[in-house]
């Protein structure tokens, strides 16, 4: 994990996907499985999102469900704490194959991008919610921003869940059923 320099939160998510791409392709002409390899940039929780500055980027390995490396070994542990929760939901409000151009990334916290090598789109999000509740007030706000089609979507341990992944954990982390209701 390392910092870009930015004017704007989504010229500053966009660059450090960037940056992480070109690791990425290092890493794949070494043998990394494409699949295996997942982009994420992030602010770092200690800065304010609406100021110009750093834009932390994790470049993560995975060789089953779980992300068994994370950026660099003298990094912080996380690009934000609330990233190493067991559980958190965060709002999807875009995807696009280039740069985000929204208001909403620094209206938002904990505003995110992050894409697989295997899926041409960015996902960009904001929010970092503790229940399917606070995700659904969230997503409220976000829709009255005018970011229509926003949708909630979950984290295990740091990972992006799909629904079978959600169904899988729901016992386990049991906000999840109401999020698959």
């Amino acid at each position: 994990m390392y910092a870009v320099k930015a004017a704007t939160v989504s010229a500053g998510l966009y660059q450090a996907i960037l940056n992480a791409e070109k690791a990425a392709k290092y890493l794949v002409e070494k043998g990394v499985a494409p699949e295996a390899v997942f982009l994420r940039g992030a602010v770092p929780a200690e800065l304010v999102p609406s100021a110009p500055g750093s834009f932390a980027l994790s470049l993560e390995i995975s060789t089953n469900d779980q992300l068994t490396a994370k950026g660099m070994p003298d990094a912080p542990q996380s690009l934000d704490a609330m990233l190493d929760e067991d559980l958190h939901y965060k709002i999807q409000i875009g995807s696009t194959k280039t740069e985000y151009k929204s208001d909403l990334l620094r209206q938002f916290p904990h505003p995110m991008v992050e894409k697989t090598l295997t899926f041409d789109y960015l996902r960009y999000t904001v929010g970092a919610m503790k229940t399917f509740a606070e995700a659904q007030q969230l997503r409220r706000e976000v829709l009255a921003k005018g970011a229509m089609g926003a949708f909630i979507v979950p984290y295990i341990n740091g990972v992006r869940a799909d629904r079978a992944m959600a169904q899988r954990y729901a016992n386990v982390f049991p906000d999840l059923k109401n999020f698959l209701q």
